[in-house]
Parts: C-alpha cells; sequence; structure tokens
C-alpha cells in the first residue's frame, strides 16, 4: 500500500511537469510544444501504469493495456463516463508522437493536450478519493 502511494506521488509529481507547460492560456512556441508532447508521453504511462497497479492491489483486477486499464478504471469509478471515452483515444497519442515530424499531426495532438492534461489530473485525485 505503501508502494502505490509512492506511485501516486510520483505521478502527480511528473504530472506537474506537463500541466505547467500546457496549462498556460498561450500559444507554445515549436520547442515547447515538442516537450510538451514529450511530457503528456511519460505521463499518460506513469499515470495508467499506477492506476494498473492501484486497480490490481485495490480490486483484484489484473489488467494489461492502457486501454482494458481504462476501462476498468471506469468500471471502478476512478473516471467519469466523458473522461473514460476521451482517454481511450488519449490512449493512442502516445504512439503518434514519434510521427510529429509530421505538421498538421503535431498541431492535432498539441490542440488536445489541455484536455489529456485534465483527465491525467484527475485520475490520480480519484483513486486516491475511491479506492474501488
Amino acid at each position: 500500500m505503501d508502494r502505490l502511494r509512492e506511485r501516486l506521488d510520483i505521478a502527480a509529481r511528473a504530472l506537474a511537469t506537463f500541466t505547467e507547460l500546457v496549462g498556460r492560456n498561450r500559444a507554445l512556441s515549436l520547442t515547447e510544444r515538442d516537450a510538451a508532447h514529450v511530457r503528456f508521453a511519460y505521463n499518460f504511462e506513469a499515470i495508467w501504469k499506477v492506476a494498473q497497479r492501484h486497480l490490481a492491489v485495490q480490486g483484484g483486477i489484473e489488467v494489461a493495456s492502457s486501454k482494458a486499464c481504462i476501462r476498468a478504471a471506469r468500471l471502478a469509478g476512478h473516471l467519469a463516463d466523458d473522461q473514460a471515452e476521451d482517454a481511450l483515444r488519449m490512449a493512442d497519442d502516445p504512439n503518434l508522437i514519434v510521427h510529429t515530424y509530421n505538421e498538421s499531426l503535431a498541431a492535432e495532438i498539441a490542440a488536445r493536450l489541455p484536455r489529456h492534461a485534465e483527465i491525467l489530473a484527475a485520475w490520480p485525485g480519484a483513486m486516491r478519493a475511491n479506492p474501488g
């Protein structure tokens, strides 16, 4: 249980680096956009992995993929229906980031990052509040 709490704390600290960048109400430079893409990818990975562990420890639910984890998190009450729907779409973006040499794709992903940050910020809080 302490290890799970530690993982939640680590995910929360990592998330701060992402929200600090995309939480501003201004356009990002290309360098900032690229950094936001990378920060999103490692935050998504950290948070779904801690959710995976949380589901296993708290509810005995084993999931093997990010999308299965999102579906299980919705059933456990960690994500609302609309958050889960958006999170399922969000789960594809880390794989697309390697193709952001395509400017239109990079801009599309960047436009989704603020919503991704909202979901990623809410998810650990819901795990703390609703152990499953």
